[in-house]
């Protein structure tokens, strides 16, 4: 049998011996704790009286411990391990710290002939158990193959990073992201709720859309269903990481706007004691700041109405043939539908005509053809002047008209147009989308639908035409809050990636061995995967969603949280970066050129022109 050593027998150590013992290793275990011996015990591992003990007993030693505080402590303080280690020791830290301890415990380990290897991890207490961790190791790289084999005892996917330090820079950018992301999700929901979402709803949908996370998918439900007592990430871990973050940033020079709000809400949560909960408590503070529970509209379920009527035409009218508008006439003409299009460019009616539409030469001419009209326009001043400007649509349109609007405005001109419509005996429904011109092609956007439900219900099916999955939210204006709250996350998300990505470039690491990492970590997200190849590979102009789009969006979300007063420290501070972009003259290419605001306020390149030139 192999003698292997494990100091920290906690949540994490606990699955580690498991593993390594089900592997046919031998293993002497310390930890400080009576109930960490009594794990050790029962496993069936050795139990040491003594750290030292652990290290004259193998050559080969795991640690998992709290901290480097800690860390620094079990080599150099009294009675430490360092002096008694065995020439060629290889020690194995799971533990996440900073690149600096690490670096000055690898140079004491050399001194004794020893070699240690940073090796944090990703996967949390369920990944140890079922041996099934991402590892990231830093170190010897000719000592790698040695270890290897111990390291695929205890994770799948295990990944060398590069010299000593370099992992646990990877694992501090991964886990920012993932507190960010948590952050920007008690923020949204808190301005969703105040609207009189139900978290429930948001949380389906973004989860089905652009937005969605896997910060969402593991950790959100402690925040959907307030289970905060369900540890999967201790709070107080999650602080002390992003403290450590923080530290690298600035050392590095980075200027992590993001990122120290974040520490800052997590350094609340555990002055307010709730560091022994999960580290989605975060969200507590939030609500107390916003002075909303997010859970309160819990349980308010939107019925289904057995409606016999449906609208039968096959005469509709689109009004907007854009990037996204092109996608929608395609699916409506495909499923027999008789489309007259307007819109005000040429560009749009050679399409409307290339397609096989019927081209208007003026809105009221789509208003007086159909009593189902679709709208995909720029924003609320668009939407506002189709209907009131001169010669606008509102008073010519047609009894019982149904306008389904899949822009993105916000809920006060959305209340505003309703209003208009009714009186005109019509009835208007928000339907924003997420999937981008890609979605709308393909017909598979998620659409997210408000308005009067029994109106709805008439028209769902056209709904159908152009989306895949189809939510009725509520009352109107509901669905463009959603949909504002959806686009806050996916575009915090990408300005954690850019952070992230510039403290850990300027530490040495590249940007496509980060987005890896990323991608089959806890850090995953469906931008990172649609959005993210744009930031690798420097091609901004590729243009997946016009950062225009997204600044005007994030206004409209700032202006949303600032009417239900919800303090918003990622929101906002995301919109101000995507403002410097546009004020940069980026307007016009992808959203995530926002990434070179944070280049330049950090002063470093995510990728040398030459490999971006190669790519």
């Amino acid at each position: 049998m192999k003698k292997v050593g494990l100091i920290g027998v906690g949540n994490m150590g606990k699955g580690l011996l498991k593993n390594l013992m089900k592997h046919d290793c031998e293993v002497m275990a310390f930890d400080v704790s009576e109930k960490g011996k009594e794990d050790t015990k029962a496993i069936g591992g050795l139990v040491a009286n003594h750290p030292r003990e652990v290290v004259q007993y193998a050559d080969v030693i795991f640690l998992s411990l709290p901290n480097p505080q800690i860390v620094k402590e079990l080599f150099t303080g009294p009675e430490g391990i360092a002096e008694v280690l065995q020439a060629n020791t290889r020690i194995m830290d799971l533990s996440t710290i900073d690149p600096k301890t690490t670096r000055e415990i690898a140079a004491l380990c050399r001194q004794y002939d020893s070699y240690f290897f940073d090796c944090p991890v990703s996967g949390g207490p369920a990944g140890a158990d079922q041996g099934t961790l991402t590892i990231m190791v830093g170190g010897p790289a000719e000592q790698y193959e040695i270890i290897l084999e111990y390291l695929q005892y205890v994770g799948l996917n295990i990944k060398y990073i590069g010299e000593s330090g370099m992992a646990q820079a990877m694992k501090l950018c991964h886990n920012i992201v993932g507190a960010i992301n948590t952050v920007a999700l008690g923020e949204s929901f808190s301005t969703g709720v105040k609207y009189g979402l139900n978290v429930e709803v948001i949380a389906d949908v973004v989860g089905k859309s652009m937005a969605s996370t896997k910060t969402l998918q593991y950790f959100g439900p402690n925040i959907v269903q307030d289970t905060y007592e369900n540890v999967k990430f201790a709070l107080n871990h999650m602080q002390k990481d992003a403290e450590l973050f923080i530290t690298m940033a600035q050392e590095a020079g980075v200027p992590a706007i993001l990122s120290t709000n974040t520490y800052g809400l997590y350094s609340a949560a555990k002055n307010m004691n709730k560091g022994h909960l999960d580290h989605t408590a975060v969200c507590q503070v939030i609500e107390d700041m916003a002075n909303v529970k997010i859970v309160k509209n819990n349980g308010k379920v939107v019925e289904r109405l057995s409606i016999e009527e449906r609208e039968e035409t096959k005469k509709v009218g689109l009004i907007g043939v854009g990037a996204m508008g092109k996608g929608l006439l395609k699916n409506l003409i495909k499923n027999g539908c008789e489309v007259l299009a307007y819109d005000i460019c040429e560009k749009g009616k050679e399409t409307i005509r290339e397609l096989g539409g019927l081209v208007a030469s003026h809105p009221r001419e789509v208003a007086q053809f159909s009593t189902v009209i679709f709208m995909s326009l720029p924003g609320p001043v668009q939407v506002k002047e189709l209907f009131l400007g001169e010669e606008g649509i509102a008073e010519v349109l047609l009894s019982n008209t149904k306008i389904l609007d899949l822009s993105t405005i916000d809920p006060t001109t959305v209340h505003e147009m309703a209003a208009v419509c009714s009186q005109y005996d019509s009835t208007f429904l928000d339907c924003p989308v997420s999937g981008g011109p890609a979605g709308a092609d393909t017909g598979t956007l998620t659409i997210m639908a408000s308005g009067p439900q029994e109106e709805y219900e008439k028209i769902e099916h056209y709904l159908h035409y152009v989306g895949s999955n189809i939510s009725y939210i509520g009352e109107s204006g509901l669905a463009q809050a959603l949909k504002l709250c959806h686009n806050m996350l996916g575009a915090a998300n990408i300005v954690a990636l850019g952070e992230a990505y510039a403290t850990g470039v300027k530490y040495g690491l590249t940007v496509e061995m980060m987005a890896d990492v990323f991608a089959k970590g806890m850090s995953y997200s469906r931008m990172l995967e649609y959005f993210g190849p744009n930031i690798v590979h420097n091609t901004y102009e590729n243009v997946k969603f016009m950062l225009n789009h997204m600044h005007k969006d994030l206004g409209l979300y700032v202006k949303m949280t600032q009417h239900a007063a919800v303090p918003s420290l990622i929101g906002a501070n995301v919109y101000n970066l995507y403002q410097a972009a546009k004020s940069h003259g980026k307007g016009h290419l992808d959203h995530t050129a926002v990434c070179q605001i944070i280049e330049d306020l950090a002063s470093v390149k995510f990728v040398e022109e030459a490999t971006a030139s190669s790519n």
